[in-house]
């Protein structure tokens, strides 16, 4: 095969995405190098291979020497100065404020601005609500943040923890994924509800919302925590020190949403900078020792906790608002049950849910005993006459 014909099969090749990728992709580029190197020898002028690409071929064949620190330090000189110059990381809020959902009014607004952003990109379809509401929405331990201008949410991000009855959000198309990390001990977390009012996504704001996030997970009990995003927003992602442990593909059965899994250690965010170049010290001080956010997180837990103590705030947004409650199932009723405590449940629903569960058997045998009197072949043998 000739060397450039070789050379656009393996273009090709780079198109795709696969299992074996880069084994492939390595010895097609060694076969590549040596074809090069025999070409560029046999040449008397030596131009009909260029140098460059004998140097492009042993980089991917891993037969290329390593660049030197002076070369790594520019390297990583560039990257910091590419992200202060992203305006990603900057000051520009726009004048909001950040703080966690604890109320009503912030917890509604918060996923009526999810509802409508995901419906409009086609992510879900419109509920009759107007609100995102799912079960990981009515767990206690789950932290929703909001980015409010002039009292108006205009951004939101929460954090959902991994529960052995409900998973997490991303279980629904990443659970061999998730199930690996759980095999390995890690106790995980997940960002979801990521949404931003659409005038104010060229800002700060995400970001911001971000390193909120961030403070909650990083002063949390977690090991691994999940983003399951846009593939063209993994790269920001992979800023921030993410690893992609799962490929594209749906999140939603209904609507086709193309999505990847991303995971990040947290254990690198809760030890001191080491061995770090300037862009990953930058990241790390971002989110960590300059995040003003981390002192600001054991407070909002305790101010949401007293909150969904509240069995009136429970009642409308769960049962009143959103009907959440009455579609739920027996198990993820008792799964409810178990979180909120059962006098918190009973008072939000009216009854527990043990209660309504023997009022159904109590029910149902009612029913049964009936039967058995109308149908004499199904009653108990009569005992004979001593």
């Amino acid at each position: 095969m000739p060397y450039f014909q070789l050379q656009k099969v393996t273009h090709q090749w780079q198109t795709f995405s696969g299992r074996h990728y880069r084994a492939v992709t390595r010895h097609v580029a060694r076969l590549s190098l040596k074809m090069a190197e025999a070409a560029h020898v046999r040449s008397p002028d030596r131009k009909t291979i260029p140098s460059t690409a004998i140097r492009s071929a042993r980089a991917v064949s891993g037969q290329e020497r390593p660049p030197s620190a002076a070369a790594g330090d520019q390297r990583s000189k560039r990257r910091l100065a590419m992200l202060q110059r992203s305006g990603l990381f900057g000051q520009d809020t726009c004048g909001a404020t950040i703080e966690r959902a604890c109320s009503l009014d912030d917890l509604e607004s918060a996923y009526r601005l999810v509802h409508d952003v995901y419906v409009d990109a086609g992510y879900i379809r419109r509920q009759l609500s107007g609100l995102r509401v799912r079960m990981f929405e009515a767990l206690p331990d789950e932290a929703t943040f909001v980015a409010k201008i002039a009292g108006k949410v205009v951004g939101v991000v929460s954090v959902a923890v991994d529960t052995p009855a409900l998973g997490l959000p991303s279980d629904v198309s990443f659970r061999a994924e998730l199930d690996a990390l759980r095999e390995g001990g890690s106790k995980l977390s997940e960002m979801t509800n990521q949404a931003i009012a659409e005038e104010y996504r060229k800002t700060g704001l995400a970001t911001e919302l971000m390193r909120c996030a961030a403070a909650h997970v990083i002063q949390g009990d977690s090991d691994e925590t999940i983003a399951t995003i846009s593939p063209n927003h993994s790269a920001f992602y992979r800023i921030l020190g993410f690893r992609e442990i799962g490929s594209v593909r749906s999140y939603s059965a209904t609507v086709f949403d193309p999505v990847v899994a991303l995971s990040a250690g947290l254990g690198q965010y809760r030890v001191p900078m080491s061995e770090y170049d300037d862009a990953k010290r930058f990241i790390h001080n971002f989110l960590t020792d300059g995040n003003p956010f981390i002192k600001t997180v054991e407070e909002w837990s305790r101010q949401a906790k007293a909150q969904f103590r509240d069995a009136g705030l429970l009642r409308r947004l769960f049962i009143t608002d959103t009907g959440l409650i009455t579609e739920c199932s027996g198990p993820q009723l008792r799964c409810l049950e178990r979180a909120w405590g059962r006098r918190l449940f009973a008072s939000a629903t009216g009854r527990s849910f043990l209660t309504r569960a023997k009022s159904w058997i109590a029910a149902v045998l009612a029913v049964a005993n009936l039967r058995d009197d109308a149908n004499p072949r199904l009653a108990p043998p009569a005992q004979a006459a001593p």
